[in-house]
């Protein structure tokens, strides 16, 4: 093909498409308002701070006209119908989440294809029959109002749920006896980044984030006013740290952690008993990410090893000194890790690939999970 029929035809396309731009609408006009705030000594200019007012009318006649819009653009394709359909076979498909085992009560979500919404259920027993625990499709005529599974006592009675509305940040928060059916507590729409139940069920640990001061982790006593949370850690960072609070499954530890953005974590201990918080680590710029198995705490990390490794910190004597590397770094990334059984299960990331091997808490190898195939 020569360089003059080649040329001919890119200004034919660019000829045709201007053609067909010309005949698009133009869209609806967008205020812009440029608020400017200085955020971490930098200047941060966002045309449209007053969209954040969801229900404001001149929010909601915004989207009313660019909803119109749109719909005169897409409602006339003679290929909508056959897209639509299409998407809407692929989309209405039976799932089922994951189960998550307290004492042998099994919750799990089930979404069928005719469903919008996914409804929680409990099964006793593995065995056992699934029972609606949660029905979303009843909490709004809409289908707009969702929920979460956020924990769960350890012997299965109670459980923390969220309810968003309308696809908002903001949740409610509901304690629910699962025995009755019935919601025991409840606190209002916030912003709340997890939650960690007591093992007895009596309290729970939340994290709340505000605007101003950021993350903070609150403890609530269950049937209390909200008012009466105590704040447990948090004071003094600020908005640009991403800060949580999680309890052991023996009910011994609270184990609180310190994201620096990508950079770095810190991490902080605390008996449930009483006594001081307790630094484990808050000065290498590396991740930290763990959990509790007995007295001990197993963290990965990429501290002196960017394919990651797995230590032991003693939390009776938590030296640095004392850490133990029990899985070296290898040439396999690691890509996590599970406690289960008294064991320890490790992720790798092998030629983009899952592989996972099994240790004991002293690091010795115990063989590898056979897989159905290549995959994640």
């Amino acid at each position: 093909m020569s360089l003059h029929y080649k040329t001919a035809s890119l200004l034919f396309a660019m000829l045709m498409l201007s053609s067909v731009q010309a005949q698009v609408p133009k869209p609806p006009a967008s205020k812009v308002d440029n608020v400017r705030e200085v955020i971490h000594g930098v200047e941060i200019t966002d045309p449209y701070r007053w969209l954040e007012d969801q229900e404001s009318p001149e929010t909601r006649a915004w989207i009313d006209e660019q909803n119109k819009y749109t719909h005169s653009l897409l409602d006339g394709l003679p290929m909508r119908p056959q897209i639509q359909k299409r998407l809407s076979e692929l989309l209405r498909v039976d799932s089922v989440s994951t189960p998550f085992e307290q004492d042998g009560r099994y919750f799990l979500f089930k979404k069928r294809a005719a469903d919008d919404l996914s409804i929680l259920y409990v099964r006793q027993g593995l065995n056992g029959t699934d029972e609606v625990l949660i029905d979303p499709h009843t909490l709004s005529a809409d289908h707009t109002t969702d929920i979460g599974l956020l924990d769960a006592s350890n012997d299965g009675k109670l459980i923390i749920y969220s309810v968003r509305r309308g696809g908002q940040d903001e949740t409610e928060l509901r304690v629910m006896d699962v025995d009755k059916r019935k919601d025991v507590d409840q606190m209002p729409n916030a912003l709340y980044r997890g939650v960690s139940l007591k093992p007895d069920g009596s309290g729970f640990y939340y994290n709340l984030q505000r605007r101003a001061t950021g993350l903070r982790v609150f403890y609530h006593a269950i049937g209390t006013e909200q008012s009466k949370d105590v704040e447990v850690f948090g004071k003094g960072y600020g908005p640009d740290k991403w800060i949580g609070g999680s309890v052991s499954e023996d009910g011994k530890y609270l184990l609180f952690g310190v994201q620096h953005g990508w950079a770095k974590d810190e991490l902080y201990l605390q008996k449930l008993s009483g006594g001081p918080i307790q630094t484990i680590v808050n000065d290498i710029d590396a991740h930290f990410d763990g959990w509790f198995a007995g007295d001990r705490l197993v963290l990965q990390t990429d501290w002196q090893a960017p394919n990651q490794r797995i230590i032991v910190v003693d939390i009776n004597n938590p030296a640095r000194e004392k850490w133990v590397t029990i899985v070296p770094e290898g040439p396999d990334a690691i890509a996590g890790f599970s406690l289960v059984g008294g064991k320890l299960f490790v992720s790798y990331l092998h030629n983009v690939t899952s592989q996972i091997k099994i240790f004991n808490l002293d690091g010795k190898a115990l063989g590898e999970v056979t897989l159905p195939g290549l995959g994640a």
